[in-house]
């Protein structure tokens, strides 16, 4: 089976704790390149993960005709044109989220994506979990065949039906600890806050649940961090994102809560999973996996 071969753009944490341990462990991946300005990073992964080739230029992967693709993981502000350069060279692109920072940026990028017709994908992985995907799959089965759980409240005649009831509600709780953060996330012109950097995770996540195209968006709070999101969909769904920079993590850091049609499904930190109102009430547990934070 031939092997991906694979540039990693950007050595910091993300791609130490993450990235790097993943595409290292998978036999499908060969990582060819590691780029990255630190003397340091590269020091480490050299020793660490043992790629073919250091460079501080991400140039130098992008004119190697052995490469098929490139994760772009630098910091927030100057991912546009890597990606730009990535795709004008025909590399396929994993770039962590945000994609962007601002509207344009993100216009600027698509039109090369379309234009060159490279594979491009945002790493946006709270889809990603087996808790969501079971929670998304049990939520889509009752709205398509929902079946009133024994004890619901019955229908009284002079209740007429609401279009309210076709709604979905879906609500975020994200207990997160700044001090936690690197320090350009915060840095206005670079990182852009944590609304930018972070809860674009959660607006991916609403998105994806939902299965709808968000119509208004309303937020209160600092761009920075501690925002309380809502957004509602064309289909009158609602999804609020509450997130504290503030919290702490003996608690668990995010819940995702989703009703509709009298069920209600919560997904806890991915680690479990408790459903009510649909055919039997139960909790599922997810094992703990491999997570540096």
């Amino acid at each position: 089976m031939r092997k991906a071969v694979i540039g990693i753009i950007g050595c910091g944490m993300i791609a130490r704790d993450v990235h790097l341990d993943n595409a290292h462990s998978n036999p499908r991946i060969h990582v060819k390149w590691c780029c990255d300005i630190s003397e340091e990073a590269l020091c480490y992964v050299k020793d660490k993960y043992h790629p073919d080739y250091l460079t501080s230029d991400y140039k130098e992967i992008l004119i190697d005709s052995d490469v098929d693709g490139v994760m772009v993981l630098t910091t927030h502000d100057i991912r546009e044109k890597i990606i730009v350069d990535a795709a004008l060279a025909g590399k396929h692109i994993y770039v962590e989220k945000p994609m962007s920072t601002t509207v344009e940026e993100s216009y600027r990028i698509m039109k090369v994506i379309r234009q060159t017709g490279v594979k491009l994908v945002v790493g946006f992985n709270r889809r990603c979990s087996p808790a969501v995907e079971d929670a998304i799959k049990i939520y889509r089965d009752h709205a398509a065949n929902p079946v009133d759980a024994p004890w619901r409240f019955k229908r009284l005649k002079k209740h007429l039906p609401l279009r309210e009831e076709e709604a979905t509600m879906v609500m975020m709780r994200v207990n997160d600890d700044l001090m936690s953060f690197k320090s350009y996330a915060l840095d206005e012109m670079i990182g852009e806050g944590s609304i930018i950097g972070e809860l674009c995770h959660f607006i991916d996540l609403a998105r994806f649940i939902i299965g709808k195209e968000p119509v208004k968006v309303y937020a209160e709070g600092w761009a920075r961090v501690n925002q309380v999101l809502t957004l509602q969909f064309e289909d009158q769904s609602i999804a609020a994102i509450f997130e504290t920079g503030v919290g702490s993590f003996d608690h668990t850091k995010e819940l995702i809560e989703i009703y509709h049609k009298g069920a209600s499904i919560a997904i806890d930190h991915y680690l479990q999973l408790r459903v009510g109102g649909v055919e039997g009430i139960y909790t599922r547990d997810y094992p703990f996996l491999k997570d540096p934070y």
